[in-house]
């Protein structure tokens, strides 16, 4: 008997989305002509950002699976 797959879950593909949104914000920033410190300054915000999205995702996919159990 095989299983079946229906794809990838909507909390991966949000996963892939925002990485690599992440890594092109980062090398933009890396690669833009200005200071180094606020170049790092712009990296933190972009990384903190992208922290509470992944941990809004998480809480929902959570809630989600929660409530399908």
């Amino acid at each position: 008997m095989g299983t079946n797959y229906s794809g990838p879950s909507a909390g991966s593909v949000a996963l892939a989305f925002l990485s690599g949104a992440l890594l092109g914000a980062v090398t933009a920033i890396v690669l833009a002509p200005q200071p180094g410190r606020e170049s790092r300054e712009r990296v933190m915000g972009y990384a903190r950002r992208t922290a509470d999205d992944l941990r809004e995702i998480k809480d929902r996919t959570t809630d989600t699976v929660e409530e399908m159990v």
